[in-house]
């Protein structure tokens, strides 16, 4: 579902536990664009059939961000 919108923090990682699937726009009964201040790496939220928001990640963007770069720093 859609995360908090917070910053990286020091020593922070991406991990990915489980996948519900790809999904068709049709899955969805609407989506909002990313604020104008989001991270470049958010994309839009949409809103599932049974009012469930996701949160689209843009990975190229995410695996370009220097925070996310520097993880490990």
């Amino acid at each position: 579902t859609a995360p908090e919108r917070v910053g990286f923090l020091s020593g922070c990682a991406l991990l990915v536990d489980r996948l519900l699937g790809l999904r068709t726009t049709e899955a969805f009964a609407s989506s909002v664009p990313p604020d104008a201040d989001a991270a470049s790496y958010f994309g839009h939220i949409y809103t599932d059939l049974e009012g469930r928001q996701w949160q689209e990640l843009n990975l190229q963007a995410l695996a370009q961000h220097s925070s996310f770069l520097g993880i490990g720093a």
